[in-house]
Parts: C-alpha cells; structure tokens; sequence
C-alpha cells in the first residue's frame, strides 16, 4: 500500500473502533442497531460505494458474505426492521444480550416457536469481522479490496469524534456571554470552567 492509503485506513480504524467502543458500553437493542448501521458502514468501503442511489442490500450481502457468514441470510432484514421502523415485523426473533444465556443455550435456540438473536454474540462477530476486514485492506495482495476502500474514502467523508471548547459558572451552567460568568467576590474579576462538548463531525 502507498503511504497515503496507509494512512486513510489507519483513520478510518480509528473511527470504526470507537464507535465499536461505543456499541460495545451500551446493551440491548439499541447496542444492536448500531452494530447494523457499522456493517452498511464497512460494505460502503469494502464495495467501493461512490453515491449510488441503490444498491445498499447487495453491498451489505456481499460483506456479510465474506466477514460475518453464521449471519448472512437474515442480518439485512434485522437491520431493516431496526432502522427504518424499529420493529421486529420480517425477522421476528427473540433478541437476547446476555453472555451467559449464550453460555448455556448456544448462540440461537428457539423459544416458543420464535428464533432467539443473541447480540452479545453478534457484537463480538461483528469484533473479529472488522479485523478480518482491515487485515484484507492492508494486505498488499488484494488490490480490489484497497481499491473500493479508496473509492468510498474518496467519495465521502466518515464521521468522527470531536470536541467544542464551551465555558460554564461555577454552577456548571453554559454561559454565552461573558456578562454571566460569576466574580469573584469584591473583585471585578470574571471566573469560568471550561469544559469540552463531544461532538461528532
């Protein structure tokens, strides 16, 4: 790989393992619906999604295909019902996170004639997946794979992490102006608190 695709990969592994970060210090469905929307994520660099209005449902059947095989078949729909109706209308599963469910009963078993989904089990799928990936990416034999990766960085931008500078009073109150922050007693002399906003760009 040249430099500059190094470095891009490195950036965009930056982003994806915080936001696995972040999926992984939540639980339950809402930890799953983001580990569905960072599978479109990967499928758009592993595709080399450049804007095409369609297409979404193949991309995401070919990186499934790939990288989490136990979940191909019916991952696509799971991700539909979760973020475009929050329902669970087309899968219809039970879904479980707890590890220690898993333990005991295997990853899917059926309960009451309804197939159980364990999402401790899918983030950690989804964990080894995004290695398997990046490994692939940096691999100077599979030039397709780097070459979609450079399309779909090229084409737009990934979000990331960052912070805005704010002021707060002592109470830990936002403050806009500067008439608002607290003086010190018997003294014209302004004091504040700063604090940082986490935002994503």
């Amino acid at each position: 790989m040249t430099d500059t695709i190094t470095d891009n990969v490195q950036k965009v592994k930056k982003v994806v393992s915080r936001q696995l970060h972040d999926i992984n210090a939540i639980s339950g469905i809402n930890s799953l619906i983001l580990s569905v929307c960072l599978v479109d994520t990967l499928a758009g660099f592993f595709c080399g999604y450049n804007g095409q209005p369609t297409g979404n449902k193949d991309r995401y059947k070919k990186f499934t295909d790939k990288y989490l095989i136990e979940y191909s078949n019916y991952i696509y729909k799971i991700r539909c019902d979760l973020a475009h109706s929050f329902s669970n209308t087309l899968s219809k599963y039970y879904f479980i996170d707890n590890e220690e469910f898993t333990n005991v009963f295997g990853n899917s078993v059926s309960i009451l004639d309804r197939q159980s989904f364990n999402i401790d089990h899918f983030r950690k799928s989804l964990s080894q997946a995004i290695d398997n990936y990046f490994s692939d990416v940096e691999s100077n034999t599979i030039v397709d794979i780097q070459n979609n990766f450079r399309i779909r960085y090229d084409h737009s931008a990934i979000l990331e992490d960052g912070v805005i500078g704010t002021v707060t009073n002592l109470e830990g109150k936002l403050i806009s102006k500067y008439e608002e922050l607290d003086s010190l007693p018997g003294l014209d002399l302004k004091i504040a608190m700063t604090e940082s906003i986490r935002i994503k760009k």
